[in-house]
């Protein structure tokens, strides 16, 4: 995927391997290696496609995931992997927003929207966490989608982050009652 306008071009570029494994690396302007940019300042990937005031956001981890709800018609966007955490300066740039956050289903990806959560808590923007119970090990966006399961649903059961929230738990046990949620463009 290549992020930026005409004098720089970056891409972070996913190798799928025969064997199920995967790698990524980064590329400026053709060259591997970001040089000097650090990937947390960066727009989260498919932040530039959003449109103006969407009535949501939703966080996923990883490019394939962003575009299966992207193609979905949902406002999505995604981080470079559980590794990089965004930056509060581009964190602030959707703050304003209703944030849902969906974790990958493995430790790394709760860990990781835990973190963002806490950032956008500080920011005054407490997002909502997506569970999806019967997720298969390290399930995403991509996966629900895949089998062709109701998204509409799943935010529907969205629970409001608490601190110190624990993947698959929440101390908090009201839902937040969401009426005629849809994507974007239904």
């Amino acid at each position: 995927k290549v992020l930026g306008n005409m004098s720089l071009k970056i891409a972070h570029v996913r190798l799928d391997y025969d064997d199920g494994s995967k790698t990524f690396f980064w590329q400026k302007n053709g060259v591997i290696g970001l040089g000097d940019i650090n990937v947390a300042g960066l727009p989260l990937f498919g932040q530039w496609l959003l449109p103006p005031d969407p009535p949501f956001i939703v966080i996923c981890e990883g490019e394939k995931a962003q575009e299966a709800l992207w193609k979905q018609s949902f406002a999505a966007i995604s981080t470079y992997g559980a590794v990089v955490i965004p930056s509060i300066d581009r964190l602030k740039t959707i703050a304003d927003q209703a944030v849902y956050l969906w974790p990958d289903n493995d430790e790394a990806g709760a860990k990781h929207m835990d973190k963002l959560a806490s950032l956008l808590t500080a920011l005054n923007c407490p997002p909502l966490i997506i569970h999806w119970p019967d997720a298969p090990p390290k399930g995403d966006a991509y996966d629900y989608v895949a089998l062709g399961l109701d998204v509409n649903e799943l935010l529907g059961e969205a629970k409001l982050w608490e601190d110190s929230w624990i993947y698959g738990e929440s101390k908090k046990t009201d839902k937040i009652p969401l009426v005629g949620v849809k994507g974007l463009w239904e």
